[in-house]
């Protein structure tokens, strides 16, 4: 009989176990937001010379980002970077259609397909 017991004391102690791990999963699920937005950066990209406009498209949409999520950690894909840079140094897209993922402290940045 006790080894009987022991078998469903240890059975209990793992479900309990995976019942916490759930738990843990759902409440980091729960930090985790996304948005979609539409972004024209023509006005900023116009006013600097051609030779950096693709750099200088990068840089708005991050500060951008940085000022209406309020977070210093913004990272753009590599997709939205060879999006950006697509076309040349000369000439970057004005417009993007962009998904941005806010986990904790950090924002991803990505091309919204």
């Amino acid at each position: 009989m006790p080894e009987e017991t022991q078998l469903v004391q240890t059975e209990n102690v793992q479900q309990n176990q995976q019942v916490q791990q759930t738990q843990e999963n759902v409440e980091k699920k729960e930090n985790v937001q996304e948005f979609h937005i539409k972004m024209n950066i023509r006005k900023w990209i116009l006013k600097t010379p051609l030779k950096r406009r693709a750099k200088k498209a990068a840089k708005v949409i991050r500060e951008i980002i940085m000022k209406r999520y309020k977070s210093k950690n913004v990272l753009l894909s590599v997709r939205l970077n060879n999006y950006i840079w697509s076309r040349g140094i000369k000439k970057p897209p004005t417009r993007y259609k962009l998904r941005i993922i806010k986990k904790e402290d950090k924002i991803f940045v990505d091309i919204d397909e």
